[in-house]
């Protein structure tokens, strides 16, 4: 949104540039033309296409199974990723024992997934601190805004007495990385794509 604006008003001043100056400014057109352009291509290929589904292009949908194999809720959705585009039994099995492991659990704990859905299956006992993980929407240790989401986490993780983040793959310890310490969690693989971290002390 603001780059078009931005050359609407590049548009107006260089007409009026070129009245006061009394003769057309040839170069600054060109410029404003090119970063203009290198900043919608940036925005492109880091924001909006790394938020869409791309994988599923290449997928063949008729390979997709009901949802409610799942839960009753997902009925009529048809399941197929680009984790198991082949197998998506698999994947739906993997899923249910996660579930199953998370509903065991006794303790409140932060869950963090692509399959946003678990949290409503599991229960009160699973939290999150973002609705989206991606590099898009979670800030790394080298970006600014990364100190600000590590204590919106530890906030998370002390007033509701967490005491295990478990992550699903594809996902792994780099969502997590930075804010709390290698040396104060301990890992638990609980099965081909759900791992726990027992949190030893918040550091």
């Amino acid at each position: 949104m603001v780059v078009p604006i931005l050359l609407g008003f590049s548009h107006v001043y260089l007409i009026k540039a070129n009245k006061l100056f009394k003769k057309r400014l040839i170069l600054i057109k060109p410029i404003i033309i090119f970063i203009s352009l290198s900043f919608l291509i940036d925005i492109f290929l880091n924001h909006i296409d790394n938020r869409r589904f791309m994988e599923l292009k290449k997928i063949n949908l008729n390979s997709a199974i009901d949802g409610e194999n799942i839960d009753l809720s997902l009925k009529g959705l048809k399941w197929v990723t680009y984790l198991y585009p082949e197998d998506p039994e698999k994947e739906i099995e993997l899923i249910n024992k996660t579930i199953a492991s998370l509903k065991a659990e006794n303790d409140n704990f932060i869950l963090i997934t692509h399959y946003s859905f678990m949290h409503n299956l599991i229960g009160k006992k699973s939290f999150n601190t973002s609705r989206v993980h991606d590099e898009v929407s979670i800030p790394t240790k080298t970006e600014k805004n990364f100190d600000d989401y590590k204590n919106i986490f530890k906030k998370v993780v002390i007033e509701n007495e967490i005491k295990k983040i478990f992550i699903v793959s594809p996902l792994n310890f780099e969502s997590i990385n930075g804010i709390i310490k290698n040396n104060c969690l301990q890992k638990k693989e609980i099965n081909e794509i759900l791992v726990s971290y027992d949190i030893l002390k918040i550091c």
